[in-house]
């Protein structure tokens, strides 16, 4: 991914509601892989948003431009 991609690659919600489930922003946890295996510790969360939120398109379409910034043109992406 190019340095001007990971600049812009910050999306900001204008509107609420959005939950986050399982936040782990404050300190990281590894991720458990099973058979008593796990990863490096890392910062996530996971967002619930409706799907009429007024804010979704632009953060689709964010994540589309990171997604052919990073694995394009190695990997072809579904259009929808």
């Amino acid at each position: 991914m190019t340095d001007a991609v990971q600049d812009t690659a910050r999306f900001k919600f204008e509107a609420a509601p959005v939950r986050f489930f399982f936040p782990n922003v404050i300190t990281p946890r590894a991720p458990e892989y099973g058979n008593g295996r796990k990863g490096d510790p890392e910062y996530s969360v996971q967002a619930g948003i409706a799907s009429d939120h007024p804010d979704l398109k632009a953060m689709k379409a964010l994540m589309v431009k990171v997604a052919k910034a990073k694995f394009a043109p190695s990997t072809a992406l579904p259009s929808r």
